[in-house]
């Protein structure tokens, strides 16, 4: 039973080298991001004790925290070169370590000194609030806001430690496509444009939302986050094509949690049901 669960793994038509990659994605290669294991013990991962991995914590390795800054300078070098503001994160499904990326980057820029929002558009199953820890926080959401007539302010969160601005999104919104396609959500990326140098925005996987497609059209550009073996070519590429027909420029394919030491890593697909649903998700308060 091993060796056939190993077999169909290594049939499997995904990403499982670098090499692979530029072989068969019709992309650029942004960079690869080695894996980093998040929980070091049973009790973290049962305790969900560990923070976020973000490159400004000492708990990260070197290599992890230099492939990103890496691949932030190669998309801030060909934004600036162009002229454009607005980067979209973007991943096939669940579980490919996109919001992390997205923060990541977000994270990068504002290092060199960049004024730097950083938009969590995914209005189904929002993760940014978890990953620079906002859970008890109270927030104005980006699904309130767009839905009173509230001010401008408030709406933008600064975080000291990141150095980085944050629009935030604590639960789960069931009519998420008709905020983000409304003429508010428009005025708010004008307004943002004139506010910070790059904006970051974190959308809901492709293929299990019609949001994400929603979300491109403000971009400048688009990257897409894959997880080493763990969505088909074939997918990755036709996503490729989508980006390139909603007005973003396709910038290319970012590889994440690769494992240098083995293959491929065994794939354990995510549970989608939490786009699909559409009751009202806890925020935890």
């Amino acid at each position: 039973m091993v060796a056939c669960i190993a077999l169909f793994n290594i049939m499997r038509f995904t990403v499982k080298t670098r090499k692979s990659a530029e072989r068969n994605l019709d992309g650029r290669i942004l960079g690869e991001i080695p894996f980093e294991q998040k929980y070091h013990s049973w009790k973290e991962a049962l305790h969900r004790s560990k923070q976020a991995l973000l490159i400004q914590s000492p708990a990260v390795s070197m290599q992890f925290a230099e492939a990103l800054r890496r691949a932030s300078a190669r998309i801030e070098q060909h934004m600036r070169r162009r002229g454009q503001k607005v980067l979209i994160v973007t991943s096939i499904g669940e579980n490919e370590g996109k919001s992390s990326v997205a923060a990541n980057l977000a994270i990068a820029l504002a290092e060199k000194g960049r004024r730097v929002l950083l938009v969590d558009g995914d209005l189904k199953k929002p993760a940014q609030y978890r990953v620079f820890d906002q859970q008890d926080a109270k927030l104005i959401q980006l699904s309130e806001w767009l839905e009173s007539g509230k001010t401008f302010k408030g709406l933008l969160n600064f975080e000291k430690k990141s150095g980085i601005f944050c629009i935030f999104q604590k639960t789960s919104v069931r009519a998420s496509g008709r905020l983000l396609k409304s003429d508010k959500m428009k005025s708010l990326m004008e307004a943002c444009r004139e506010q910070v140098d790059f904006i970051v925005i974190d959308t809901p996987p492709l293929a299990e939302v019609s949001d994400g497609e929603l979300l491109l059209a403000y971009g400048d550009c688009a990257l897409v986050v894959t997880r080493q073996d763990w969505v088909d070519v074939r997918i990755l590429n036709d996503t490729a094509d989508t980006v390139r027909q909603i007005q973003s420029e396709f910038l290319g394919f970012l590889l994440n949690a690769f494992h240098r030491d083995r293959l491929s890593a065994l794939s354990r697909y995510g549970n989608y049901r939490h786009y699909r649903g559409s009751q009202e998700v806890p925020d935890g308060r």
